[in-house]
């Protein structure tokens, strides 16, 4: 009868290993959620981020095409080059020699390129990287006082994003 009556305190190992093995289960799936969204969010500030350099240089070309008199070179596509003008007291409409360019220079089939504007101002040359992420630009003038600008944008999965935009403008010339 002592057998039925001993008190046994304590924890067996069977309770020991389901404990840990619970516990282990626990860990290994609030670390995978914690990553999996972790990394989710992160893609989704970069896609973020690239959405908003798209909208950033789409304002800057549009900005600057509208607010400037000035002769346009759309060259292959890939360029926009703004030459500006002033009009002198007799209402003639004269070179400044400044200059405002938007280049685009591909990388490679799988990465993105770079858009760069380069102003020229009173002979002084600043050139300024507007992103990195760029897949492709196209500047078109299908008619006068009308620039259709298409650009393509690398979204951190790969995919692209493509945004297009008509200008009219009633003071820009075309060469």
């Amino acid at each position: 009868m002592s057998g039925l009556l001993r008190n046994e305190k304590g924890i067996s190992l069977y309770e020991v290993l389901a404990t840990l093995a619970i516990a282990s289960f626990l860990i290994g799936t609030l670390t995978f959620l914690f990553t999996y969204s972790h990394n989710g969010m992160q893609q989704t500030a970069s896609r973020e981020t690239i959405l908003r350099e798209s909208r950033t240089i789409m304002s800057h070309i549009v900005t600057s095409v509208r607010n400037e008199t000035a002769t346009a070179d759309v060259g292959d596509g890939k360029v926009l080059k703004l030459e500006f003008e002033k009009t002198n007291a007799l209402g003639v409409k004269q070179p400044t020699g400044d200059t405002l360019t938007y280049n685009f220079t591909p990388q490679s089939s799988s990465e993105p390129g770079k858009i760069e504007v380069v102003t020229i101002r009173r002979g002084q040359t600043t050139k300024h990287e507007l992103s990195a992420h760029v897949a492709n630009v196209h500047f078109e003038m299908p008619q006068n006082n009308k620039l259709q600008i298409t650009l393509t944008m690398q979204l951190p999965n790969g995919d692209p994003y493509e945004t297009s935009t008509v200008v009219y403008f009633p003071r820009l010339k075309i060469t």
